[in-house]
């Protein structure tokens, strides 16, 4: 009835582009398909034409995007992890308990247990407080530690916040050592080391970070060697060392995201 990758020669498109006149004209009652309709049962052909697989699956062209988005309003951009996340939204109990600790929480989205997670002001970092993230783990996203004096044990505690997107380090007390205790974030796509004292040793920790995605190192110890070097087995990682700051084009610390 078809092959894939010959939509035009198959039965199906051909049924549908035939005059309505022809008894075997599909659909054989009501409106024809329009062209925008007949666009879309081509490609999906040309697909294969399998119920089983999803449009996520296939290789879009943009006029299929723009049809489907118009028409269907289904969208298929592919969307931050983040909005993807699919998670039960946390215990009230836990959540009180961590504002106790000293955390400020923030929901992401609307119907989304999804959270945010910064510190209050004058915060005391205990490993007390560390240990009140274990019962929402899985909805910690964003971690915001700027200027953090962070205890021995929070990068372990850290380390097991699975679907942690982004996580800022910048002017705290990160090491490097630190920083390697983090290798499970397979999520994790964006890292502020700004003003710590990290090295080219966190560099290969780094490079191991599979979803990473931005990295500030701007006035940290690492070298443009070893940046090079780690931009040459990421090419696909935006490296922020704050080139153009010193250079004078800008006069601000790196933005908050």
């Amino acid at each position: 009835m078809f092959t894939a990758g010959q939509a035009m020669e198959s039965e199906w498109l051909h049924r549908v582009t035939l005059p309505r006149s022809n008894s075997k004209a599909m659909p054989p009652s009501g409106e024809p398909l329009s062209y925008a309709e007949i666009r879309l049962l081509a490609w999906w052909v040309d697909q294969g034409a399998d119920p089983d697989t999803c449009v996520g699956q296939l290789a879009v062209p943009d006029d299929i995007k723009a049809l489907l988005m118009r028409d269907y309003k289904f969208d298929t951009r592919k969307r931050p992890y983040a909005e993807r996340l699919q998670v039960a939204a946390a215990n009230p109990g836990d959540l009180k308990k961590l504002e106790e600790a000293g955390w400020k929480v923030h929901a992401v989205a609307q119907n989304s247990g999804a959270i945010r997670l910064g510190m209050m002001p004058g915060m005391e970092l205990s490993d007390a407080a560390f240990q009140s993230l274990g019962p929402v783990a899985e909805n910690v996203v964003w971690l915001d530690l700027e200027g953090a004096q962070l205890p021995e044990n929070a990068m372990e505690t850290i380390g097991k916040l699975p679907n942690l997107v982004q996580l800022r380090l910048q002017q705290s007390n990160i090491t490097d050592e630190g920083i390697a205790r983090l290798s499970h974030l397979r999520h994790l796509e964006s890292l502020n080391l700004y003003g710590t004292q990290v090295t080219d040793a966190v560099l290969t920790p780094i490079e191991g970070f599979p979803a990473l995605k931005r990295l500030y190192l701007w006035q940290t110890q690492t070298t443009k060697e070893g940046v090079e070097m780690l931009r040459k087995q990421r090419p696909g990682l935006e490296v922020d060392t704050g080139v153009e700051q010193e250079a004078g084009l800008v006069d601000a610390a790196p933005a908050k995201e």
